[in-house]
């Protein structure tokens, strides 16, 4: 071992160490205005975060443009409060890299829907600290987000920078002004996914890559290339370029500009074509497009066999010099479809043979890992597919460049939906579609007043406007379904179509419609409008009539399938065949679905029939099989639209992912891949055989199998146990346009003969099927399972990679495919053991999955049950190269084991190792004027794994930081390490932990935040937040609706403080939507004779209209049924995906002839039933009371029509919907009734998941009285009390509610909404004047008294019954006033005013005044008033002080003249003869202060008190604590430490009266001793219900001084601290300081008193190594000092040759990596370390355990390679015991012959300084102590 890497590795021992026995390297400063202390937790002045990995997240290279942002960020799931703040505390959050998916790591929940894959989605936080280093001044930085699902807002050092709501599309912020260059940043990125939002699993997260662009202020803008061929179809080879480039100027300055474009073949730098611009001129602060001309030499063009890519290489120029280098992926392809001939590629016919792709990756969710997206594209690419569409959303940046990179065309998809939502989901992108971007969003590319949709739109055009892949732009998907709105759409193509010719007039625009086959109106015009823009037309589900015609309808049309198929089937299930729509047969064990090609749903066509369709029809351009790969959510036949199970009792059957793949969700091929490999695929011979070949895993009908082949060779051979079963050929088929197919020679030409089928007599053994060409030779290689065998029992696992290579990125995958497997390898078709992974090495399990739908095991667990024998693990390289061992297990059989390389990322190989991360704490937390003790060492981690402790230079903290709470930053330089900084977090006089609310879905558990704010005394929320422990509520307490509170703790430096979370659980609500009727796949009848309309009965009109004869189109009716005797009927609607019904109404007609209204209920009322699937036995019937409207009457006599409303208690889920009738039972005669129905509305019900956004109280009970409505609805509650008893504490709408101890007479309690997005104070204002309700009678001056005593300065006279004398005040009539003589307008205020001339004087606090509320105006109310009182007749005016709602006090009060309600002025007391209220501004409607009017006046009396002085009243007083003497002995006193004793009050009936609520107490004389002559004095003052003041007298006197604490005196600890096993304690030095209850302070030392010291352990007590701490003990009080006691240590001697190497081990362990390296000797090979000189003694290795000092002898053996060991197996050395080769820096292969390295006979000078260095590493360790006082 080299000498640097052993000195780093006794760092790292002694950093461990440390970190083990909590001590830490701190430095102690004296003097100052601040205290400073050790690293603690347990500090009551600091505490600071726990030790975490701080990663180097430094971006350094102004030279690299586009820098990958994926790695080391922070994660939380869960609302964490203001996450966004810089200076945040994320040391608990999970570390995370992206791409990351947090909704397939939560667990299955009922409370979400089938189609989401029942995953839910949440809020959740990210974080990336970063530097960005000094280089990278003056450059231009942009985060560039590749999509984020949903709802992402992005802050950068605490501060907003906008929102991006749409889950899919990609998003740019320029960050340049907003990061500090060579300091840590913060960018903050907050989802919040609210659900439901999906027809499908989105995923949540940042799921997709991010990136960050660096640039010089001249560059090339976001996506600023365009580069387009306008004439490559008619010149290939001399082909014209044009290329425009928006160039941005960010500069102060405008630039001159030219730019220059090179053209080359990707990985090549051999150019094509290259032009140079001329000089432009680009305005400061401005962009630019400048256009240029390139013409390109013989391209090669790209396409699907030949994916040719280029590159064009952007420079630009300022000044001659080159600013910016911009590269752009390029393709020169050309594509083209005709309405009769379908498309072309570069002039080449070609059908499209794509399939539609959801963007989940099985067990990863949405997580867009470039391999596992690689692999997809990989698998379709074997089998023949050749065109992807993605959906229903934009692709990852990865999908397209993969596309690009091997061929695939891609036609890629904006939307699902528009401005309406589906199915229910009410957080779906719809909520945003129409909305503005505002323009307080910093986003990029937001032009004025544009929509989030054209953003969104735009901004993926941008992205893959150069992609050679994209061939079309779809514009949504299918976007009425699930709305119940059916119109507007057509109005909204207009902008789409709009937007997308503006931002790329080079592709097709299209859509995915599943109703222009049914001639949809606005489907129909939206085609059209495509067509005249030069796009195509896609239809979702036609069959070959249906295509047939759309074609003959609109023969201008470029159709094709954009979905197709819809088959729905499970991999390697024979058991069954049935369909998967109407036969119960295929609800097989575990929902597993057949597959044979007989399994479909009811709107689509099987996998051959909708290939036969389309190839048969060059018109139509190809095909979009729904879907290539199963994807999670969607289940279907077993989907749902709202929360919940679906048609099971069990929710763990009830399936989460979909059927509807040719691929499973793990990546393992159904069957139907190999048909349509056998269909697309001309380049490999398919040959697949199913079933597969055990009789307990097949269906058997008449004892014969079913057995189907898929192939494309020219006939085909079936063998079963060797002996023939016959020979099937095929016979091609040439379409017009050229295109061929086959079909099985002598069948009948449909879709079943694209294949072959035997009917088999079933025998065990071995099924072969055999393939031969047109030339009947048999074809050797072929693609897929050709033989099929009965296999043995279950014995073994068989594992396999994909990759025996991969790269060491942390991002790159390995798939491990596991097969349950009989002996002879043969894999087990219906095995579905357990299999358990385990992976060892440079690799993480990432994901297992085994494509079965129903199965509800973790995706993120280490194991997985089987399905036909396979499953799948998923295993991530790290970054550290090597390799890893993924070992499979399962009960019973034989483990399998593989293992993978890993790789360096290439460019990476021999790079130096680099700083990885930093191991430290990263928060620190102090209380003010505490100077926070920074680490003095740091663990720094490397990339090649080792790490070392290096010292770190904080830079200086400003006094002023810490004498205010608030968070600052410390920047730190780690000795040749590189820069890190800690956040300083300074608090005080912290009162409460802020409480938390939320709410759930029943059945749901919520992520309660990690961490919550802390509240100061004065009501302040600091940002700082602190971690929480949160008790577990009892079992199952989110399954029932209510509040669940849920208790915590935090500890805050030191204190333990509760805090507390209110969950609302909730059960979903609905509301009933619009009627879904007219959007129905189909509405069936079962009459027989079909009477009068049937497409009346959805057609959006429930009017009875007349006919005179024949049918009546307006309304159905059984009418013909009926009179043939058939008095019953069913009307049947089917929809194409389930949806929630919530209300049926039906809309019955009645006529003069047969028609007649149904019985509403008994046996022949209606009835309704639901079914997912239509199969018989699957209908439900439904539960509901009908509600009987009233009959609108129609045009003739005894004609109308009558509503018949069903409303669902819980909505249901349904696909089919069916309606039975049956007919009134009367007599008509010579006729029969019928039933006729004008509408039936199938309304939706939509679903309500509620976060309340209140913050307000909704009940508060103050010292026993309960506030009213009206003042909680205040800011404010004023009472006279000290203290504030409160009860009935309750937030409104779950309000979480933080109440704060009182300080400075307050108490305040905090509310936060539900939403968290609302905070308020309500203040209760303690020692002021009582808050009183204005309309309070009850303190009213009796109105008896005042009749002929009201007084005012004016009043209109004589005035009416209404308005006008001043006696109307008093005459309790609200609609009655007094007011002001307006003749003499404007009134002067010295005659505004009215009140009251009292019998005699009254005490009295306050007026209550009622504004005039007759007419129709505000004439003469008070806006500003005053009062004004005589204590006589005959004295002056006085203005009373007003007491205000806030408790202040005023001259003048306001009122708010709008508001009509009774007013209060509330005043000091006073007692007073005469008072009035005057008006010191009025309002009027000719001007202010013309009148003034009172509707009523009331004077509100003092409230009766007990006077405590009155001897009467009994009332007694005792100072408590005082000695026989009446006196109270203490050892100080001063104006600081005054006496204030305790009181007891009690009443005549010994009943004690509340401190704070009855009254107070003051002191007089209680800061110094008491004398003869002056006593100290103890004042109650009664308060609220009590008044006046009693006094007691008492004595202080001075008490003895006593000994109450002592401590070690700085400096003077004992001089020895470290000391061995064995030894005893040496209290020499030592000296205490001697605390006494007097303040008064001394110090003693232990020599000269050491009789009155006592230790333990004791002075003659040896220590032991457990030994930490000794006790001091002093006149009966304790400190304690802290010791080191090293274990004993045993001497052993290396010798080599003679020479001596000793090395101190510690007694009872090994010698470990204290071990030298082995020695070398010319002309000999070292066997190894003996006791015994002649090496017959016992052999030593680093494992030897050394109880006694023992001599070591090097043996030699002569001859052999010099240095090399004597056992060539062990190339371990000493130093590097337990490590692989090349570890610790040592890059060697592992053997010890490195010259460097190796040690010669003789040559002791590379061993003794290990020695030394071990023991300077013990030394360092016994030299650190730390003091502990404790006084006592």
């Amino acid at each position: 071992m080299k000498r640097k890497n052993l000195a780093r590795a006794s760092a790292a021992v002694l950093a461990v160490i440390m970190t083990v026995s909590g001590t830490t390297m701190t430095g102690f400063a004296s003097g100052g205005g601040t205290q400073q202390v050790a690293v603690r937790s347990d500090s009551q002045g600091q505490m600071s975060s726990e030790p975490e990995v701080v990663y180097n997240n430094t971006y350094e290279n102004p030279a690299i443009r586009t820098q990958n942002f994926d790695s080391n960020w922070k994660f939380y799931l869960g609302d964490a409060g203001e996450a966004q703040g810089k200076e945040f505390d994320d040391s608990k959050w999970e570390s995370i890299s992206i791409p990351h998916d947090y909704s397939i790591i939560q667990d299955y929940t009922t409370a979400l829907d089938a189609e989401s894959g029942y995953l839910p989605g949440g809020t959740g936080w990210y974080r990336k600290h970063f530097v960005v280093g000094k280089e990278m001044e003056g450059k231009e930085l942009r985060l560039d987000f590749d999509g984020v699902y949903m709802n992402a807002t992005v802050y950068v050092n605490g501060e907003k920078l906008g929102i991006h709501p749409y889950g899919y599309t990609p998003f740019s912020f320029d960050i340049t002004d907003k990061v500090k260059v060579g300091e840590e940043n913060v960018v903050a990125v907050k989802v919040d996914h609210k659900t439901p939002s999906s027809r499908w699993y989105s995923g949540s997260g940042i799921y997709r890559s991010v990136h960050l662009s660096v640039m010089d202020k001249v560059h090339v803008g976001l996506n600023g290339t365009k580069v387009e061929t306008p004439d490559l179809k008619s010149d290939t080879k001399n082909v014209t370029t044009n290329i425009k480039t928006t160039v941005q100027n960010e500069g102060a300055e405008k630039a001159s500009v030219e730019l220059t474009h090179n053209i080359f073949k990707k990985g090549t730098e051999e150019s094509i074509g290259t032009v140079t611009t001329q000089a432009q001129e680009v305005e400061a602060g401005k962009s630019q497009v400048i256009e240029a001309t390139v013409k390109a030499k013989n391209p090669s063009l790209w396409s699907p066999e030949n994916p040719a890519l280029y590159t064009v290489r952007t420079e630009v120029k300022v000044g001659g010099k080159v600013v910016d280098t911009y590269d752009t992926e390029f393709g020169f392809r050309y594509f083209e479809m005709t309405n009769d001939k379908g498309a072309y590629l570069n002039g080449e016919k070609i059908k499209l043979k794509g399939v539609c792709m959801h963007h989940d990756q099985g067990s990863l969710g949405s997580a867009a890992y470039r391999r596992a997206i690689e692999r997809q594209v990989d698998i379709l690419k074997e089998m023949g597919c050749n065109s992807i569409r993605v959906t229903h959303n934009p692709a990852a940046s990865i999908l397209i460049e993969i596309c690009n990179e091997k061929g695939m065309l891609v036609i890629d998809e904006m939307f699902d939906g528009w401005m309406n939502k589906k199915n229910n989901n009410n957080n779906d992108y719809s909520v945003w579609f129409n909305k503005k971007v505002g323009a307080d969003n910093a986003i990029l590319g937001v032009k004025e007043d544009m929509t989030w949709a054209e953003f969104d739109l735009k901004a993926t055009i941008a992205r893959g406007q150069n992609a050679p892949s994209i061939i079309m732009w779809s514009l949504g998907n299918e976007i009425q379904e699930g709305t119940g709105v059916y119109t507007g759409y057509a109005q909204k193509a207009k902008d789409l179509i709009k937007w997308t010719k503006e931002a790329d007039s080079t592709r097709m625009a299209t859509i995915g419609s599943n109703d222009v086959k049914n001639g949809g109106a606005d489907h129909v015009n939206i085609a059209n409008q495509l067509t005249e823009a030069g796009g195509s037309s896609g239809t979702n589900y036609s069959d070959g009539g249906s295509y047939d015609r759309l074609h003959n309808a609109h023969p201008d049309w470029k159709l094709y399938g954009s979905e197709t198929a819809s088959s729905v089937n499970s991999r390697g299930i024979y058991t069954t065949k049935g369909l998967a729509n109407n036969n119960p047969e295929n609800t097989v064990k575990n929902k597993q679905l057949t597959s044979y090609d007989k399994s479909k749903v009811g709107w689509g066509a099987l996998a051959s029939q909708a290939w036969y369709d389309v190839i048969t029809r060059d018109f139509v351009a190809g095909e979009y099989v729904w879907t290539g790969f199963d994807y999670i959510g969607e289940p279907t036949p077993w989907n749902g639209t709202y929360p919940g199970e679906q048609n099971t009792s069990n929710f763990e059957t009830n399936p989460k992912n979909s059927y509807f793949g040719i691929v499973d969700t793990a990546g393992f091929p159904k069957d139907s891949y190999y048909f349509y490999q056998s269909q697309w695929n001309e380049k490999v011979n398919t040959l697949h055989v199913l079933p597969t070949w055990n009789k307990d895993s097949i269906k058997l009908e008449n004892g014969k199998a079913e057995v189907v082949v898929y192939s494309d060779a020219a006939k085909v051979e079936l063998k079963l146990n060797g002996q023939s079963l016959g020979t099937k050929e095929f016979e091609t088929q040439t379409t017009g346009a050229g295109y061929t197919y086959q079909t099985v020679k002598g069948e009948s030409k449909n879709h079943k003969s694209l294949y072959m089928t035997w009917e088999v007599p079933y025998q065990e053994g071995t099924l072969e099927a055999i393939a031969y060409d047109k030339n009947g030779n048999k074809i050797e290689k072929t693609q897929g399972r050709s033989v099929v065998k009965t296999t043995g029992k279950k014995s073994q696992l068989s594992a396999k990679a994909d990759r025996s290579k991969i790269t060491a990125n942390g991002k790159d995958l390995a798939y491990v495919e596991v097969d349950v497997t009989d002996a002879d390898g043969n894999i087990v078709p219906n095995a579905e053991d357990r299999v358990t992974f385990k992976v060892e090495g440079n690799g993480e399990l990432v994901g297992v999955d085994n494509g079965s739908a129903p199965d509800h095991d973790s995706y993120k667990g280490d194991n997985k049950r089987a399905l036909s024998g396979k499953v799948l693990a998923i295993v991530r390289a790290t970054k550290e190269a090597g390799e890893f061992t993924v070992t499979a297990s399962a009960d019973g059989l034989k483990s399998s084991k593989v293992t993978v390389k890993t790789v360096p990322e290439e460019g990476s190989e021999g790079q130096e190792r680099q700083v990885d991360s930093y191991y430290m704490s990263k928060n620190y937390y102090v209380k003010k004027n505490v100077k926070p003790a920074l680490a003095e060492t740091i663990e720094v981690r490397y990339t090649d794994g080792t790490k070392e402790a290096k010292n770190v230079t904080w830079d200086k903290i400003p006094e002023d930081k810490l004498t205010s709470t608030g968070t600052f930053t410390v920047n730190g330089q780690v000795e040749g390490a590189g820069q890190v900084s800690v956040n300083v977090n300074v608090i005080d006089n912290v009162a409460a932990m802020l409480n938390y609310s939320t709410t759930v879905a029943l059945g749901s558990e919520p992520n309660l935040p990690e961490r919550r704010p802390v509240v100061l005394s004065d009501g302040e929320v600091l940002n700082t937040t602190f971690e929480v422990k949160w008790t577990k509520p009892e079992k199952d307490a989110y399954n029932k609706e209510g509040i669940v509170e849920v208790k915590g703790t935090a500890d805050v430096l030191g204190e333990t403080l509760p805090v507390t979370a209110s969950v609302r659980v909730q059960k979903a609500s609905f509301d009933i939507g619009d009627s879904v009727s007219k959007g129905a796949a189909e509405v069936t009848q079962d009459c027989e004779k079909t009477s009068d309309s049937l497409e009346a009965i959805n057609d959006g009109s429930a009017e009875y209209k007349s006919v005179s004869s024949g049918t009546n189109n307006n309304l159905w009716s059984n009418y013909d049924n009926s009179q043939a005797g058939d008095n019953k009927a069913e009307i049947t609607f089917r929809y194409d995906t389930t949806f929630a019904l919530g209300e049926v109404v039906i809309h019955f007609a009645r006529d003069n002839w047969s028609a007649r209204y149904p019985d509403s209920e008994g046996a022949n009322a209606p009835q309704i039933y639901v079914s997912e699937t239509g199969a018989d036995n699957t209908w439900v019937k439904t539960e509901a009371t009908p509600k009987v409207g009233d009959e609108v009457k129609g045009p003739a006599t005894n004609t109308g029509v009558k509503p018949y409303t069903y409303t669902f208690t819980e909505p249901y889920g349904a696909v089919y919907v069916k309606v039975c009738l049956t007919n009134k039972d009367e007599n008509l005669g010579n006729r029969k009734p019928c039933t006729a129905i004008t509408e039936i509305e199938l309304k939706k019900a939509n679903e309500k998941f509620i976060t309340n956004d209140t913050a307000k109280l909704e009940s508060l009970t103050v010292n026993g009285k309960a506030l009213d409505e009206k003042a909680l609805a205040k800011d404010v509650y004023t009472t006279q009390a000290l203290v504030a008893n409160l009860e009935n504490v309750k937030g409104a709408d779950n309000a979480a509610v933080t109440v704060l101890p009182a300080y400075k007479d307050s108490v305040k309690l905090i509310l936060e909404s539900e939403d968290h997005a609302t905070r308020k104070v309500f203040e209760i204002k303690l020692n002021s004047k009582e808050t009183v309700d204005p309309e309070e009678e009850d303190l009213d001056y009796p109105l008896d008294k005042l009749a002929g005593r009201v007084i005012a300065g004016d009043e209109r006279l004589p005035g009416n019954n209404t308005e006008g004398p001043k006696e109307l005040v008093i005459d309790d009539n609200g609609q009655t006033h007094w007011h002001t003589n307006w003749d003499n307008k404007p009134t002067p205020v010295e005659k505004r005013w009215v009140g009251f001339n009292f019998e005699e004087a009254v005490m009295l606090d306050g007026l209550r005044y009622l504004p005039r509320l007759q007419g129709a105006d505000k004439n003469g109310r008070v806006s500003e008033y005053a009062v004004e009182y005589k204590e006589t007749d005959d004295s002056e005016w006085t203005r009373a002080t007003l007491i205000l709602d806030d408790g202040t006090t005023a001259q003048t009060g306001t009122w708010d003249a709008s508001d009509n309600s009774w007013k209060l002025a509330s005043f000091e007391p006073v007692k007073a003869k005469q008072i009035r209220l005057v008006g010191i501004h009025t309002e009027a409607s000719d001007g202010k202060d013309m009148h003034m009017s009172v509707a009523e006046l009331r004077a509100k009396t003092v409230k009766e008190t007990t006077d405590i002085s009155k001897e009467e009243n009994g009332i007694k007083v005792e100072v408590l604590g005082l000695n026989d003497k009446g006196e109270i002995e203490v050892p100080f006193i001063d104006a600081e430490n005054p006496v204030t004793p305790a009181v007891k009050v009690t009443d005549k009936d010994g009943n004690v009266l509340e401190w704070g609520i009855d009254y107070k107490v003051s002191y007089e004389n209680n800061e110094e001793f008491s004398t003869d002559g002056k006593k100290a004095k103890v004042i109650v003052e009664g308060i609220i219900d009590y008044s006046g003041k009693l006094e007691k007298e008492f004595n202080i006197k001075k008490a003895p001084r006593e000994l109450t604490g002592i401590s070690v005196v700085d400096g003077k600890m004992p001089q020895k601290l470290e000391y061995q096993e064995g030894e005893t304690f040496d209290p020499a030095g030592l000296e205490l300081k001697l605390y006494y209850n007097d303040k008064t302070e001394e110090t003693v030392a232990y020599k000269g008193h050491e009789n009155e010291f006592k230790f333990s352990p004791a002075l003659d007590q040896e220590l032991k190594e457990t030994d930490k701490q000794v006790t001091v003990t002093y006149g009966g009080k304790e400190a304690v000092i802290d010791i080191t006691v090293q274990p004993k240590q045993v001497t052993v001697t290396f010798i080599v040759d003679g020479q001596e190497n000793p090395v101190k081990v510690v007694k009872g362990q090994s010698i470990g990596a204290l071990m030298p390296k082995d020695p070398s000797k010319e002309g000999y090979t070292f066997k190894g370390w003996n006791t015994k000189k002649d090496g017959s003694g016992e052999v030593v290795t680093a494992d030897t355990v050394v109880k006694e000092d023992m001599s070591v002898y090097a043996i030699f053996e002569k001859g052999g390679t010099p240095g090399k060991p004597g056992k060539p197996e062990d190339s371990s050395d000493g130093g590097s015991h337990g490590q692989k080769p090349g570890e610790n820096g040592d890059t060697s292969n592992g053997s010890s012959n490195n010259k460097t390295d190796s040690v010669k006979t003789g040559d002791t000078s590379n061993i003794i300084p290990f020695a030394i260095l071990a023991v300077a590493a013990v030394a360092a360790i016994v030299s650190i102590i730390v003091l502990k006082r404790r006084k006592k």
